[in-house]
């Protein structure tokens, strides 16, 4: 009969029931899904949301439409993005992917990026491994990422300490056998803290210089009076001669022609 539906239900056993709607010629037209429209020219067929996270807000709106969606797009932004990180990237979507929604209902889209916290350490460091110059901030110890991007970090002891303990969170995670960790697909704010064990170090007493030898006194000197008394002979070296203690002098004594020297006295 025109303008009337009909709803043929089978039953399978105890649990399953398939119902299968019809109706006759000048019927209301049905979707596909058995999603019904009022007025023919406003028929709405129900789709399976696509998943859109880890996209940029562009890249999600054209997937949207290709989608074959026309509904309300609300792109809400967290504002925690650096310079050169635009709006981030998608991190949550309303309705969930693959949730079966009419093409004319509204979504959101939530997007943005987050900071990941790395905490200065003594004994040690940890260097993060950027993939883009964007994610550095102007706060040190402080990393930027876009949304469902990850970050990787290289932990690294001091000479003489070793790795104790690395907490992503405030949990300890393991690190890889480069000494490295990698978060992946950041959709909120993280922390990192590294402790480092070192050697104990067994500190001496400070060393006492030795004492400067005392200098070596001067020696005492003596002075020898050469001179010649008499006659054509000389003496060298003749007058005051200065000598140490200890030490020799020699002196020489010469006659001239014709001559012969008699005499030496000493003291």
């Amino acid at each position: 009969v025109s303008g009337t539906k009909y709803r043929l239900c089978f039953l399978f056993g105890l649990s399953i029931v398939i119902c299968v709607f019809s109706g006759c010629s000048k019927d209301k037209p049905t979707a596909d899904s058995g999603i019904l429209s009022d007025n023919v020219d406003q028929l709405s067929v129900a789709a399976r949301f696509p998943e859109l996270k880890d996209k940029t807000p562009a890249e999600a709106a054209a997937a949207y439409e290709a989608a074959g969606l026309t509904g309300e797009l609300s792109i809400i932004y967290n504002g925690n993005c650096a310079p050169g990180h635009g709006n981030g990237k998608v991190f949550r979507q309303e309705p969930k992917a693959n949730s079966p929604v009419d093409k004319l209902a509204s979504v959101a889209l939530h997007t943005g990026c987050f900071n990941v916290e790395i905490t200065k350490t003594t004994n040690g460091r940890i260097t993060p491994l950027l993939d883009d110059p964007a994610e550095e901030t102007s706060v040190a110890g402080v990393i930027n990422i876009q949304a469902y991007n990850s970050l990787a970090f290289e932990v690294s002891p001091d000479p003489g300490c070793d790795i104790s303990e690395v907490l992503v969170d405030g949990d300890s995670v393991t690190l890889t056998p480069s000494d490295t960790y990698n978060i992946a697909e950041v959709t909120s704010a993280h922390s990192v803290v590294a402790n480092f064990d070192c050697e104990t170090l067994v500190e001496l007493p400070p060393s006492v210089p030795e004492p400067e030898p005392e200098p070596e006194p001067e020696p005492n000197t003596y002075t020898i009076v050469a001179s010649v008394t008499s006659g054509d002979c000389s003496i060298s070296p003749v007058g005051d001669v200065s000598v140490s203690e200890g030490s020799s002098q020699t002196f020489e004594v010469s006659t001239g022609a014709g001559n012969i020297w008699a005499d030496i006295f000493v003291d």
